[in-house]
């Protein structure tokens, strides 16, 4: 398996800190523009994504595709395909604050559970 890193301006350091982590699974995309991101993206197998950009392309594709929700809703900005679905920690007093920036630290994102990334990430591709 193997991870490809798509990122935006802003984006840098976080995916420079991926690719250092995990230097054998990952491929770092160039820049890119949304058309080409696009292409990159209907050529995975399966996306994970926050609640941006490329996980609407991804579920408006049709590639299998997993939102990571902490801020924002799931339920109303997707993603909406038949093959997506979503992880969110909805246990915190703060979750769907609908905040740009967090005031507290970050929990949402931070403390989302791994293994329910991984197990939705299997049964979408059992589908």
């Amino acid at each position: 398996m193997k991870f490809l890193i798509l990122w935006g301006p802003g984006d840098e350091q976080d995916a420079d800190y991926i690719k250092q982590h995990l230097p054998d699974l990952v491929v770092m995309a160039p820049e890119t523009s949304v058309a080409e991101m696009a292409g990159l993206i209907n050529n995975c197998n399966l996306i994970i994504a926050n609640d941006s950009g490329p996980m609407h392309i991804s579920a408006a594709l049709g590639v299998p595709t997993i939102g990571l929700f902490g801020p924002t809703d799931p339920k109303m900005h997707g993603p909406y395909a038949d093959n997506s679905s979503y992880v969110i920690k909805d246990d915190l007093f703060c979750i769907i604050c609908n905040k740009t920036e967090c005031p507290y630290k970050h929990e949402c994102f931070i403390d989302l559970p791994v293994d329910n990334v991984v197990k939705k990430a299997a049964e979408l591709q059992r589908v």
